[in-house]
């Protein structure tokens, strides 16, 4: 297994504290998301992604008519994903954000209720999340009730695997590596989590990601050099030259952190 620490790439002001632990088996190339519990900061934690096999989404098809049957097949996806401890889990979850006694919610904590379980809200429209959230408001008072509203969404179907808005392959073990951007694409129904950047890794998955650089090419000291040679090659960059302008003192060298930022350029000019 290969075992990751990852945090949110855009969270709200609420997520900037969550960690999550994302681990790919080898054996099955299925991923599982774990969120740590953390102590008086009203987050649940537990299981955020159940194990399974996910997709990874390329590039972003042409939008349709379909958005709002989308966004309730997404919020299906991820109810169901949450249903480990049974159909009520989801439930107590969403009444950390009641407004009220009676358990309602308003539509900016309808907004936090779905992040919170992992649907990227930022993927749609403002005015969509507002009609789903008027859909299910049958009083018309701008108040969900919980049970209402998980009885709403439980009648939704999910959507054909073609009708997704992106194109998509299966994830490999070569996607997760130190500073990778990964988000998770459920292949029943073409729904999005939030993106997780990975921040690092444990020593047991350091080692084998080093030491089998045709598999893990991103985690290879010598494989990524050997990259970086080439494309710079294949750019004619001249290297001495480009050293020479940052050393200004003529020491001979210069400091990682400065070779740091020459890579974040060519990275940025060369891809």
């Amino acid at each position: 297994t290969l075992k990751f620490r990852a945090k949110f790439v855009n969270p709200g002001p609420e997520d900037l504290e969550r960690d999550f632990l994302i681990t790919y088996y080898m054996d099955d190339d299925t991923v599982a998301v774990y969120e740590p519990p953390r102590r008086n900061s009203g987050i649940l934690g537990g299981k955020f992604l159940e194990r399974g096999k996910y997709k990874k989404p390329i590039m972003e098809k042409a939008r349709t008519s379909n958005d709002l049957q989308l966004l309730k097949d997404t919020i299906l996806e991820k109810i169901q994903s949450r249903m480990v401890g049974g159909p009520y889990t989801l439930l107590r979850a969403f009444r950390r954000f009641g407004t009220d006694d009676a358990g309602n919610i308003t539509f900016d904590n309808f907004k936090i209720g779905l992040r919170s379980i992992g649907i990227n809200e930022s993927a749609f429209p403002d005015e969509l999340l507002r009609q789903l959230f008027r859909l299910y408001d049958n009083s018309g008072d701008m108040k969900i009730d919980y049970q209402e509203f998980v009885d709403h969404v439980m009648q939704d179907r999910p959507i054909a695997a073609n009708e997704t808005r992106f194109s998509s392959r299966w994830l490999r073990g070569s996607d997760f590596y130190v500073g990778a951007v990964i988000q998770f694409m459920f292949p029943q129904t073409g729904a999005r989590t939030q993106e997780f950047r990975i921040l690092s890794a444990d020593r047991e998955t350091l080692d084998m990601m080093s030491d089998n650089p045709a598999e893990f090419p991103k985690s290879n000291v010598e494989a990524i050099a050997a990259m970086l040679a080439e494309t710079l090659g294949e750019n004619h960059v001249n290297v001495f030259e480009a050293f020479r302008n940052i050393d200004t003192e003529g020491k001979g060298w210069i400091h990682p952190e400065q070779f740091g930022h020459l890579l974040k350029a060519w990275a940025f000019d060369f891809g």
